[in-house]
């Protein structure tokens, strides 16, 4: 009648199954999540110099998070499963083993049986009422000791144990004449079911609230990352519940087993002790080397290190969980306070809203001489009135136009749509006219207009320009080795085109005065750049500071720091100078700055929320800013489609 079901197998398949996920969740989910962030220009998991956000290791922790949770999980099996777990059977009964110590025994006169299937219906089509694929056997007595196994499906008995075996045919005819029962609920199945719950909260809200932040800032996606690790840390205290469980409690004795009666253990030393309601039945039949607490409770040796091992599984798991719960709610706690300070702050006085787009906006560009702004719209460009927001005209544009750049001055605008032709057009009262196209070599990326002249960029490394009153175009410029202009300026007074271009996959600087080409020594990770109004100094984004050159000869004069620790971006988005050149203002996500720029000296530091609504633009997507005179400030943000007059008085 002897007989047993190991279960070295199901514990070495589950580890396998933990870490095969780990490398699956470390290889196809970035994959997929970068997928998605190349199509909708997110920039997750791209480092910088790719195009990459720079708001905070947000795609990396995903990973991190996906991978640790499953290799812990699968080391946290292993080492919650002793070497030789097995259910084994004999004339006496039944005995569920950690190792050498028995878990649980039961005396088959004592032994009720509880049976669920599961099974898997077939459509009537196919025939037949369905085919059991598992199923669980429950084991109890009458003072509640208790046996699961389960075949092909894992209850919640896990976190105590993994008691899922191949096959429950022998166990289930050797039981199938002792009497049914209802068995109760696992003691803290219910506990289980609700730390689990917790648990699944806390990862996919980890997931999903960092990848929404990192493709938009919101109050929604900050909340959700507290959450998720508050639910992260809460589930660690089951954990740690149990491994104080597992812990004996006061004082412990050596002593020897020496035999006994049922219900009743004697000790070598004489002593008995009452072990009816011990979850080991069979104790009076064990012999050798046992412990005796000072509350009364007996264990084998085998017993001891079973729990200990227990013990520091159930600490480890917890542990881990906590410290990936307080390292998603640290990412989460200064992404909060900014929307809170907004909250308790409440509007800023100085920042009025002109314009809000319904359904957000794109390609944007303000002339603040000829009173005007421009923006797509539906994929349609629409010039509006920079007091009211009214629109003024419309711009002919391609119908499925979606990546643009425009350009605007108070005389002419040029319209481009991802393609390799630019429109320029000529602007009359609340008219436009349409001059001409302009053409690139390959896909344009960026346009700027003068008062007399126009200058674009495309994927080629050619920048080219020209004159607005026909269109034409009457040089170019070519950076060795640059695969193309990102973002583009020009100082007609100086003859003198910057721009930001892509080199060998490296984000570069360059500084073109006439047929002159000079790379500049910094690194234009944003995509900001602006003339000083007498053209002798170009200001540049890079990562953390602004650059400040001397555009006679190309070097660095100086660097203005920002404001990283409460700025949601390390890069500037937009930059600009008043018109007498006395103030220079720098526009972060979430952030405006403004100096006095003879000395250096920061005027103004301004959140750019109002009504407590964070208005923002994508790093790889600046929107526009410009200065009205030299004590008001105009702010554009793209995809947001929101339109800011900011008073510096």
């Amino acid at each position: 009648m002897a007989g047993s079901l190991p279960l070295e197998r199901n514990l070495q398949a589950t580890v396998r199954m933990y870490v095969f996920a780990a490398f699956i969740g470390g290889a196809i989910a970035p994959a997929l999540v970068a997928g998605l962030s190349v199509l909708l220009k997110l920039g997750i998991f791209l480092p910088a110099e790719h195009g990459g956000v720079a708001r905070g290791p947000w795609g990396q922790l995903v990973l991190f998070g996906a991978v640790f949770a499953c290799v812990a999980c699968g080391v946290i099996t292993w080492m919650r499963q002793p070497k030789g777990a097995r259910i084994a059977w004999d004339d006496w009964g039944i005995t569920e083993w950690d190792g050498d110590g028995a878990r649980v025994a039961m005396e088959w006169e004592q032994v009720s049986v509880t049976t669920s299937f599961t099974t898997l219906r077939k459509l009537r089509s196919h025939g037949g009422s369905g085919s059991t694929i598992g199923g669980q056997l429950t084991l109890t007595d009458t003072i509640g000791r208790r046996i699961d196994l389960t075949q092909g499906t894992q209850n919640v008995t896990l976190n105590d144990r993994l008691t899922t075996v191949d096959g429950l045919n022998a166990l289930s005819s050797l039981v199938e004449t002792r009497p049914s029962g209802m068995a109760p609920l696992h003691p803290h199945e219910n506990r289980a079911a609700l730390g689990i719950l917790f648990g699944t909260l806390g990862y996919l809200g980890s997931f999903l609230g960092l990848v929404a932040y990192s493709a938009q800032p919101s109050e929604a996606a900050a909340v959700l990352v507290l959450l998720a690790g508050a639910f992260l840390m809460l589930r660690s205290l089951a954990f740690f519940s149990r491994a104080r469980r597992d812990r004996m409690r006061g004082s412990v004795t050596a002593v020897e087993l020496s035999g006994g009666v049922k219900g009743s253990v004697f000790l070598s030393n004489g002593q008995h002790v009452d072990v009816s309601r011990h979850p080991d039945a069979g104790l009076h039949l064990r012999r050798g080397a046992a412990w005796l607490s000072s509350t009364g409770t007996l264990e084998t040796e085998g017993m001891r290190q079973a729990r200990v091992a227990r013990a520091r599984s159930n600490f480890v798991s917890g542990l881990g969980r906590f410290l990936l719960g307080a390292a998603v709610f640290a990412c989460g706690t200064p992404i909060a306070m900014t929307f809170l300070n907004a909250h308790l702050q409440g509007p800023d006085e100085r920042i009025k809203v002109v314009w809000r787009a319904d359904d957000g906006a794109n390609g944007t560009a303000i002339d603040t001489i000829g009173r005007r702004f421009l923006v797509l719209e539906n994929s349609e460009a629409v010039l509006r009135d920079l007091e009211t927001g009214a629109v003024i005209t419309r711009l002919p544009t391609r119908k499925d136009c979606s990546l643009p750049s425009f350009a605007l001055s108070p005389t002419h605008a040029i319209t481009s749509c991802d393609e390799k032709d630019a429109r320029l057009f000529a602007l009359e009262g609340t008219s436009s006219r349409e001059v001409g196209t302009l053409k690139g070599e390959l896909t344009i990326q960026a346009v700027t207009l003068g008062k007399a002249r126009f200058a674009l960029g495309d994927d080629s490394g050619l920048t080219s320009y020209g004159t607005l009153s026909d269109g034409r175009t009457t040089g170019f410029v070519q950076a060795a080795g640059a695969d193309g202009a990102q973002v583009i300026r020009m100082c007609e007074a100086t003859d003198q085109i910057a721009f930001i271009s892509l080199m060998r996959n490296e984000w570069k600087a360059w500084l073109a005065t006439g047929p002159v080409t000079k790379r500049l020594d910094v690194e234009g990770r944003g995509e900001a750049l602006a003339f000083s109004p007498d053209c002798g100094v170009l200001a540049v984004s890079e990562e953390n500071e602004v650059v400040l050159i001397n555009t006679s000869d190309g070097k660095r004069v100086d660097a203005l720091p920002l404001d990283t620790k409460r700025s949601l971006t390390r890069v500037a988005t937009s930059l600009a100078f008043s018109a007498d050149g006395n103030r220079f203002a720098i526009a972060t996500e979430g952030k405006l700055r403004v100096y006095d720029f003879t000395s250096r000296k920061l005027e103004l530091d301004l959140a750019l929320e109002w009504q407590n609504t964070l208005v923002t633009t994508a790093t790889d997507s600046p929107g526009a800013l410009a200065f009205d005179g030299n004590d008001t400030m105009y702010f554009l943000a793209k995809y947001r489609g929101v339109l800011l007059r900011v008073s510096l008085r």
